[in-house]
């Protein structure tokens, strides 16, 4: 898997946006393109996990002078996949039938929603050992909880990098699968 340049159907503007008479194809068009791969790496600077891929990094220099590694590339692919839900995947092959989808953060993500919670009442229990159960429980939801982690994404900066699609509530779905992701 490699950063090629994106494909005829990936360039702007498409054959579909030139069509005006089709409202919001702009904005779903837009929504389905990656984010740049020098803002992957930087996230991953800020994050403090670019050091992991500086190990074993062969460089070469760009048109522009630039040093670039292939690590840069290593690095940018997995954040892009880490920051790729299964949603915006069945969105991405609605809207490209012939392409492979997009690798997707969906083996990571239950892993990901484990350790955290365990983590955090690791941290709840040893701090306040008396607690009930209930309170345990609702103290973890708070600090691990969907808003919690929008807001840390935000902070981050992580938020305009996410790629995901979010479904909208039917009013006739009141099941906590509907309402599983935080809008970010």
């Amino acid at each position: 898997m490699s950063l090629s340049p994106p494909s005829e159907k990936h360039r702007f503007p498409p054959t579909e946006l030139l069509d005006m008479r089709k409202p919001g194809v702009a904005a779903h068009w837009e929504s389905l393109q990656p984010p740049p791969n020098s803002a992957l790496i930087a996230l991953a600077h800020r994050m403090g996990i670019a050091g992991i891929f500086s190990s074993s990094s062969t460089s070469t220099t760009t048109k522009s002078g630039r040093v670039k590694t292939v690590d840069d590339e290593q690095m940018a692919l997995l954040i892009r996949q880490a920051c790729t839900h299964d949603s915006f995947a069945r969105r991405h092959a609605a809207m490209y039938p012939n392409e492979s989808p997009p690798p997707t953060n969906g083996m990571l993500a239950s892993l990901g929603n484990t350790l955290l919670g365990l983590f955090t009442v690791e941290f709840i229990h040893a701090s306040y050992p008396h607690l009930p159960t209930r309170v345990l429980k609702a103290a973890t939801a708070a600090y691990v909880g969907h808003q919690s982690c929008a807001n840390v994404a935000q902070e981050l900066g992580i938020a305009p990098l996410v790629r995901w699609h979010r479904q909208t509530k039917s009013p006739y779905s009141s099941s906590p699968s509907s309402r599983r992701f935080a809008h970010v």
